[in-house]
C-alpha cells in the first residue's frame, strides 16, 4: 500500500535525496559520532572524518546503486527508471538509519541493526513489484542481486573514501 502511494507521488530523485535521504543519513551519522560508536576496526579517524566517510559514502553508494539497479531492472522484465529506483532504495533503507539512532546509544543495542536489515530486505522485496514492475516470479532473484549490489557498492565507496583520508594524514 505504501509503495503505491510513493509511486503515485512520483518524487524526483532530487526531492528524495535532498528532502528525505540526506537529513536522515546526516542525523544517523551524527549520532554515531556523538555517541562515539566504534566501527569493528579502528583506523584512528577523527569524528569529523567518520562523519564525512559515513555521510558521503552512504549517499553516494545509494545514488550509484540506484543507477546500477535501474540498469539491471530490464533484465528482470522491470522498468528502467532512475527516480523510482532511488525511492525504492531510500525508503527501504529507512529502518536501518532510524535504528542507528538507537543502536549508537549503547553497544548492547547493536542487535537492532540486524532486525533493521531484515526489515530492509522485506521492504525492498515488497517494493520491487510496485516501484519497478518486476514480475512476482522474478522479485526474489532481483532483490538478492540488488542487495548484493547495494552493500558491495557501499563497501567499495567507503573503502575508497577511507583510503583517501588515510592518504591525507601522511
Amino acid at each position: 500500500m505504501a509503495w503505491k502511494i510513493i509511486q503515485e507521488r512520483g518524487l524526483a530523485w532530487q526531492q528524495v535525496l535532498g528532502y528525505y535521504l540526506t537529513p536522515l543519513v546526516f542525523i544517523s551519522s551524527l549520532m554515531l559520532v556523538i555517541f562515539n560508536a566504534k566501527p569493528f576496526i579502528d583506523f584512528g579517524f577523527t569524528p569529523n572524518q567518520i562523519l564525512l566517510i559515513n555521510l558521503s559514502g552512504t549517499l553516494s553508494a545509494i545514488f550509484v546503486s540506484a543507477y546500477l539497479i535501474s540498469m539491471l531492472a530490464p533484465r528482470f522484465e522491470g522498468t528502467k527508471l532512475f527516480d523510482p529506483t532511488l525511492s525504492l532504495i531510500s525508503f527501504s533503507y529507512s529502518p536501518v538509519f532510524i535504528v542507528t539512532l538507537f543502536s549508537s546509544l549503547h553497544p548492547v543495542l547493536q542487535f537492532l541493526n540486524f532486525i533493521a536489515i531484515g526489515f530492509l530486505v522485506f521492504l525492498f522485496l515488497r517494493g520491487t513489484g510496485a516501484m519497478l514492475q518486476i514480475p512476482p516470479h522474478k522479485q526474489m532473484g532481483f532483490t538478492i542481486i540488488s542487495l548484493i549490489l547495494i552493500f558491495g557498492v557501499r563497501l567499495v565507496i567507503t573503502v575508497i573514501l577511507a583510503t583517501i583520508l588515510v592518504g591525507f594524514r601522511f
